[in-house]
């Protein structure tokens, strides 16, 4: 987290050349922990953990007392599919500041423990993160429930939390859970209802981005000629046209920064799969995304999120 702009090297993922770029930023200046973290996350987007844990563990000691390295240093473990450490240091970092980032970590920590085969001890995570948001005054908390349950296989009961919390009174927040069941609706093959539910949204929405994920939604059930990529991208992998998914989705991968490209690799790796470039699919998933909470859109998140696990498990032997 914290993390700053990305230089150009590391936007077009010319990651060994972002690695020298920062070492010799540090070499001036050793004692910067925004260039020790950035220089942890090129290392972890190269895929050497070594390196990163290095740069982070720097970080750390200039800083003892701030959690960020602490979640930092999960994050970059994460990628690594690391998750029994990268839970340990999620958690480390909420002990030290229990409200850091709105208690995220334990989010964090909750994907961690699922994604290391605990679906159990997850929940429990989970629970103790929807108690300290609702504790809060979280409004978003039975939709944050829902996605909870989407990101975690349960897509039925996924769906029943979405439903109960779309009859809510707060027209945004029955909007954006009505927006997360079309995208659902279109993923199990049901336009007719994802369609319905989408203009629900739109005709219900009133905060503005909001009223951009319900037209959002309403575009992927019903494609118009000039429409977002993202939109067509989704419209076109549901209508099993997978190879035009992957040509929309290429460049706006290839400008995707690292730290944010979790969801747009996870989508274009499915496109690629679908249309039989396992090769270059594999590639894409060999690296897991930042965990939920780090600051993408959860709507696409909960939908790409069970995807890619999928192709981890069909791909990576």
């Amino acid at each position: 987290m914290k993390r700053a702009k990305e230089p150009k090297r590391s936007n077009a993922r010319r990651f060994d050349a972002a690695v020298d770029l920062f070492k010799s930023a540090l070499a001036m200046n050793p004692d910067s922990p925004e260039l020790l973290n950035d220089l942890g996350y090129a290392e972890a987007y190269r895929g050497n953990l070594d390196g990163a844990r290095s740069a982070l563990e720097r970080y750390r000691a200039l800083q003892p007392n701030q959690p960020n390295a602490l979640d930092s240093l999960g994050e970059v473990h994460f990628m690594a599919g690391r998750f029994a450490d990268a839970e340990k240091y999620f958690v480390d970092a909420q002990r030290m500041q229990p409200d850091f980032l709105g208690g995220v970590e334990l989010l964090k920590a909750a994907q961690a423990r699922y994604l290391a085969g605990n679906r159990a001890g997850a929940d429990e995570l989970y629970a103790q993160f929807d108690q300290f948001r609702r504790q809060g005054g979280d409004a978003l908390a039975n939709i944050r429930r829902a996605e909870w349950l989407r990101i975690t296989g349960r897509a039925q009961e996924a769906v029943a939390a979405a439903e109960a919390a779309s009859s809510g009174p707060n027209p945004d927040l029955a909007a954006y859970a009505l927006a997360h069941l079309s995208l659902w609706a279109m993923d199990s093959g049901d336009r007719a209802k994802a369609a319905d539910l989408a203009g629900r949204a739109s005709q219900t929405a009133r905060n503005p981005n909001v009223q951009r994920l319900a037209a959002m939604c309403r575009l992927i059930t019903a494609p118009q000629p000039q429409m977002p990529e993202l939109a067509q991208a989704y419209a076109s992998l549901f209508a099993k046209d997978a190879a035009k998914a992957a040509a929309v989705l290429k460049p706006l991968y290839d400008r995707s920064p690292p730290a944010s490209d979790g969801d747009i690799r996870a989508l274009y790796a499915w496109a690629l799969a679908d249309s039989g470039n396992t090769a270059e699919a594999r590639r894409l998933v060999e690296r897991y995304f930042i965990p939920m909470g780090a600051g993408e859109e959860p709507l696409f998140t909960t939908e790409v999120f069970p995807h890619f696990v999928a192709l981890r498990t069909n791909l990576i032997k």
